[in-house]
């Protein structure tokens, strides 16, 4: 019986770390992101590794809105991972990884670009349009339309 009872204080020891550990994670990478997306939104000209054509820029409602966003597509994923557009803006997608990859969302896109190519896709409705990469889905982003 000692036994088994420290067997099983040792197993709700192990989980109350893990969860410890997984709430911990969480929290961080939120933090990482949201310092991510705060910096990405108020650059006015986004820094690639490419040399890409600079944003054209409107404002709307004390906010600072493009109308034409590009979105680097490297190996590693989608940057940057939340595009703001505004109401009738395009967003480019460049592949400028070593793979073949390319942007999907509901009822939009599903190309498959080849590293060098790029597809633009219009946004003409407010709301938050997530995509996923075609090939990989689990490198994810979002278009959120203003």
């Amino acid at each position: 019986m000692g036994k088994k009872s420290n067997l099983l204080i040792l197993l709700i020891v192990f989980l109350g770390a893990l969860i410890y550990f997984t709430v911990a994670l969480s929290v961080y990478f939120r933090r990482q992101n949201a310092g991510q997306e705060t910096t990405k939104t108020a650059v006015s000209k986004p820094v690639f590794s490419k040399n890409l054509p600079t944003q054209t820029v409107v404002k709307k409602e004390d906010q600072t809105l493009v109308m034409e966003a590009v979105v680097e597509i490297t190996d590693q994923g989608y940057l940057p991972v939340s595009t703001p557009v505004a109401a009738g803006g395009k967003v480019r997608f460049v592949n400028n990884g070593s793979k073949v990859m390319g942007p999907i969302g509901r009822g939009w896109g599903g190309l498959h670009l080849k590293p060098g190519q790029q597809m633009t896709k219009e946004f003409t409705t407010a709301g938050i349009y997530p995509y996923s990469d075609v090939i990989f889905p689990n490198l994810k982003g979002e278009v959120v339309v203003r």
